[in-house]
């Protein structure tokens, strides 16, 4: 079937997509700090809740966290729960809340490594609001 002069537009504008935050130090009027980039946030680990794979889980996840720069890492255990579906065939997990401060150009790679991370049955990672 041709295509007779029928021309096809986006929904949405396209627009290229936003420089880096080191990009807009000038137009501000001056240098950014690293400690002005970092940002608050939480980060909730559901682990297995087997003993061993607990603690390989809780190492693993602090050391992606010191890998990444992560600073004032706050950690408090939520304990062991019901999981409400089943993970990689669990159905308990271990809550682990952390408050951290990051820099937000380290957020994507943090995710990726916990998506690598097989004893990390799952994760969630939010912006805390000032």
């Amino acid at each position: 079937m041709a295509n007779r002069g029928i021309r096809i537009l986006p929904l949405y504008p396209i627009r290229p997509a936003r420089a880096a935050i080191e990009s807009d130090a000038p137009r501000m009027g001056g240098q950014v700090h690293k400690e002005e980039r970092m940002r608050q946030y939480e980060l909730v680990v559901v682990l297995p809740s087997e003993e061993e794979a607990f603690r390989k889980g809780k190492e693993a996840v602090m050391a992606d966290l010191t890998q990444f720069n992560a600073a004032d890492v706050k950690e408090e255990d939520m304990g062991d729960r019901l999981l409400a579906y089943s993970i990689k065939k669990k159905d308990r997990g271990h809550y682990i809340l952390y408050r951290i401060n990051l820099d937000p150009q380290s957020v994507i790679p943090l995710e990726r490594a916990f998506k690598l991370n097989t004893s990390v049955l799952k994760y969630l990672l939010v912006k805390v609001e000032a």
